[in-house]
């Protein structure tokens, strides 16, 4: 602590101070771990989501066709029926009969 007041007094009147302390900044910043944005979840883990979801009596939406045709594979080992709503967006799977 008495290295850096001791750094305040001498370089309070240039530019270099300002330096210092921003480069003090940036290697905290660095030095903290850097995590992602998103996890990648698995297509498989996701459609046993939403099918549990139709089981409750709840409405699932489903984005990419992978995951459409693995969600209707699945329904369909299941015997569960389905209103299916097709955009170019994405697919939404309504259950036929709720309860």
């Amino acid at each position: 602590m008495l290295l850096f007041f001791e750094k305040y007094k001498i370089l309070r009147s240039t530019n270099e101070f300002s330096d210092i302390i921003k480069a003090e900044r940036y290697a905290k910043i660095f030095r903290r771990k850097v995590e992602p944005a998103m996890k990648v979840m698995s297509r498989s883990k996701i459609v046993r989501e939403k099918v549990s979801k139709i089981q409750a009596g709840y409405s699932a939406y489903a984005e990419t066709k992978e995951v459409c045709d693995l969600i209707k594979k699945e329904l369909a080992s299941l015997g569960i029926d389905v209103i299916e709503d097709v955009s170019p967006q994405g697919h939404w799977f309504i259950p036929a009969d709720k309860g």
